[in-house]
Parts: structure tokens; sequence; C-alpha cells
């Protein structure tokens, strides 16, 4: 025989819901409202039962429902898959009668304007920050930590959540709560406070219309969340605490609706910083292209004085190079023909050679030549004279 996984089961009643109800209509309470932003939760109850439904955002944002409205919904069954809990997706909704608001019945008899001296002016929704971690007054064995503890599990991941174990019911409630209060005050990671128990007979919530609770409560230095008794109850609890609602999956719900605030403003900062930033870089965009053009012109500059020095260095090396060229040829000439001149056995005093040439031979032998005797020299059509000072007769 087979056996399935739990998984496999849920799917099977999913596919069986889907095909044995793919419409149906039905009409109850709403109780329990929840505005997920995108989807509506709520539950719609009658004097016997509860279950809960889902109504998608489409074109329906003018749709306004309260607690205790009576309404007609029309949908399909389905199974939600993680806690295996059948609900009704809502494709239309008709509000039957609106819920007429009338004052909860207060089951403590004191003097109303010391009960409302209590209540703290804080509402856990506009909670300045994000809540991150929330401490639990309840009794272990009952329901209503079951109920927070899904929600958290299903919606609240980030949250760190710390039991504080109460009882909730009988005559040690003040002693034990009055230690819870001790330890709540004594950590410094609290956010909020959620104090529940489900509902039960007027002497079972009795306990919870005490001055010496309510006066505990408004010790506590951070938000309470009370959720005592059912939604037509109200306690001095309640009164006191900073925000009451009807059940323990309601009072997480507010911790949901923190976490949804914080998101969308986060997702509205992320929405300023992404434009901010395009802005920035558009402007910057603009500033370089500014500065790119300044640099493109002023190297076209520099390469356009680059190549004219260029040009100018070129003709520079090469009249250094025909110059030299010619000096060498000049210095080559002078001195060939100074050598000739030695062969003739002809001192010259006072004649620098450097830059003359011999235009024509003497024209008298060394026979005729004598110590002394003045002779004129033709250099290049300069005429030069010059006296003897020796002559050398070869051997």
């Amino acid at each position: 025989m087979k056996i399935n996984t739990v998984s496999e089961i849920s799917n099977l009643v999913k596919k069986n819901l889907n095909l044995q109800f793919p419409g149906f209509t039905t009409q109850g309470v709403v109780k329990d409202i929840f505005n997920s932003g995108s989807f509506l939760i709520f539950s719609l109850t009658d004097k016997y039962s509860k279950v809960k439904c889902i109504l998608r955002f489409v074109d329906k944002k003018e749709l306004v429902l309260d607690d205790g409205d009576m309404v007609e919904v029309r949908g399909s069954l389905s199974v939600f898959e993680r806690s295996s809990e059948f609900q009704i997706i809502v494709s239309a909704v008709n509000v039957c009668k609106k819920n007429k608001p009338t004052r909860k019945k207060v089951l403590f008899a004191g003097d109303s304007e010391k009960v409302f001296e209590l209540r703290k002016k804080q509402d856990v929704v506009d909670f300045p920050k994000l809540i991150t971690t929330v401490g639990i007054i309840t009794s272990l064995d009952g329901a209503a930590l079951s109920d927070i503890l899904t929600v958290v599990n299903d919606e609240l991941r980030y949250l760190r959540v710390k039991i504080f174990p109460a009882i909730m019911g009988g005559r040690r409630v003040l002693r034990s709560l009055e230690t819870v209060t001790n330890a709540i005050n004594s950590d410094k990671d609290l956010d909020v406070v959620i104090m529940t128990r489900g509902g039960g007979s007027y002497e079972d919530l009795a306990v919870f219309n005490s001055k010496n609770i309510a006066h505990l409560l408004k010790e506590i230095r951070v938000p309470v969340i009370s959720a005592i008794g059912h939604a037509k109850d109200e306690v001095l609890a309640d009164t006191a605490s900073c925000f009451s609602v009807s059940t323990p999956t309601a009072a997480i719900q507010k911790i949901v609706t923190n976490k949804i605030k914080f998101e969308r403003k986060l997702e509205h900062l992320w929405s300023e910083l992404h434009v901010a930033f395009l802005r920035s870089m558009n402007k910057n965009h603009v500033q370089l292209k500014k500065i790119d053009t300044k640099l493109y012109g002023t190297r076209n500059l520099v390469l356009d004085k680059e190549f004219r020095l260029r040009l100018i260095f070129q003709k520079v090396f090469l009249a250094q190079r025909n110059l030299i060229a010619k000096c060498l040829k000049i210095t080559s000439d002078n001195k060939r023909r100074l050598d000739l001149a030695r062969k003739k056995s002809v001192k010259i005093e006072n004649i620098s050679c450097n830059n003359l040439t011999f235009e024509k031979k003497i024209e008298k032998s060394r026979q005729e030549l004598t110590s002394g005797q003045i002779l004129t020299i033709k250099f290049r059509g300069e005429v030069v004279r010059v006296k003897i000072l020796d002559i050398y007769k070869p051997d």
C-alpha cells in the first residue's frame, strides 16, 4: 500500500474541493479583518462555525468591510497547503447589512474615568520603528500561543519571539503576572508585548478586571497588546493596555501590519534613492561630456603644436647636418692646401688659413726667394702681403 506524504494528501484534498465546489455562494458575519496590501483576509462566521476568506484586490479598492458586517460571498473552496486549512477564494462580495458600532460590554463596574486614565496613547500600528522582538504573556498549554506562532512562522520569519509563561486563570493570576512584569522590564530587547488567553465565562475573565492587574500593565515599559476573551467582552486589562483586539491572531496581525508599513516605506525610499541615483548619474554624464569636449579641443591643439615642433626640429637637424658637412669640407680643403704649401718649403706668418684658399700658385721659384722678402699672395680674390722668415732647402 502506498504511503502518502502530508503534502500529497493536502494537494489531493485541494483538487477534490476545486472539483466538488467550483463556485458557490454563502453568507455570514465578517470577523478578524486584515489588509495585507494585495489581499483582504477576513473570517466569515455564523453561530457555530468560522471559515477563512481571501479576497484579491483588483478593482475592489473601494470595498470597505468592518467587523460585524453581514455579507454575501461568492467564490470557490481551496486548501492552504502549509497548514492544510480550507479557505474560500472570494471572487465577489456583497454587503447585506452594515454593522452599527456599539460600545463593548465592560465587565469592570468601577469608576470609568480612572479606567481610561490607565490607557496609554500609543498605537502599535504606528510604532516608530520596525518591531523585531515581541514578548508573549500566555499559558503554554493554551491554543492562543499556537495561533500566534503559526502566523509568525508563515509571515514573520525575522521576528524574535520571547514567551513569558503565566497563569491565565484562577487566584494565582496576579502573582504570576507580577513575576512576568518584572522579567519583561528587565529585558532590554523587547519592542512590544502581547498578553492573550482564550474566551471564557464571566467568572473566568473577572480576574482581569482587577485594578492591580491594570496597574501592572501600566508599569510595563513597552507597549502592550491585549487579546483577552471574545470580541463581545472587554475587561479592564483591555482598557489599560495600549491596544486591544478580539483574538490572538488579530493581535499578531498588528505586528504584520507594522511589517507591511515598513516594507512600503522601504520601497518608497528605494524608489526615491533610485531616482536620485539616476539624476546624479545623468548630471555627472553631462559634466563628463563637457570635460571631454574641452579635453578633445586641448588635445587637438597639443597635437598641432607637436606636429609643428617636429617639422621645426627636422629643419634644424637638416640645417645642422648641412652646416657640419660644409665645415668639414672647408677644413679638408684648407688642410690639403696647407699641406701643398708646406711641400714648397714656404712658412707663412700671421695668416689664418681656415677660411682661405689659394687662388693661384706662387709665381717665383724657390731659388729666387730670400729671407726677409715681402711677397704678395692672392687668396680667393683677396691680396695678402706676407714676409718670408726662413727658407728650408731640401737635402
